[in-house]
């Protein structure tokens, strides 16, 4: 009778550990590439290309980021503006990249002209939320405006 039990609390042990994990957590994530412009002529607007991708068990891409936004300012303002996302053509590059578990979103962010003879840095940052949870990542280089 005590092997029994004993053998009955081995196989237990071993179903909790083996698969009481997979139940638990969900394998996969996400990520992003930004690509600002170096420069930007005074008078002319500067659009910033946010390619997003997902990979692993999350289900596919189509609705899962949300909230894209980029906040920017010259340096040395006080206060951030904001620039929703806008969906982008997706580059070749990316689309032959695209598996079932691998999969990829384009954006493009369309900062305002500043007035001619206005120059400057722009810096900013994007805040998103994947699956409900907030992102907010610095921006990977300012944008020099050209007066």
């Amino acid at each position: 009778m005590r092997q029994k039990v004993f053998a009955l609390f081995v196989v237990g042990l071993f179903l909790l550990l083996a698969v009481a994990p997979l139940q638990a957590f969900e394998i996969g994530g996400g990520g992003s590439i930004q690509e600002p412009p170096a420069t930007v002529q005074a008078g002319q607007p500067a659009t910033v290309n946010y390619i997003v991708n997902v990979w692993g068990q999350g289900g596919p891409i189509a609705g899962r980021y949300r909230d894209i936004t980029l906040h920017y300012r010259l340096t040395g303002e006080t206060d951030y503006r904001a620039v929703a996302a806008q969906p982008a053509p997706l580059p070749e590059n990316y689309r032959k990249a695209t598996t079932e578990r691998n999969q990829w979103e384009a954006y493009e962010f369309v900062i305002p002209p500043y007035p001619v003879g206005q120059g400057g840095t722009i810096e900013y940052y994007v805040t998103s939320k994947l699956d409900g949870h907030a992102n907010k990542q610095a921006g990977l280089k300012t944008i020099a405006v050209v007066p």
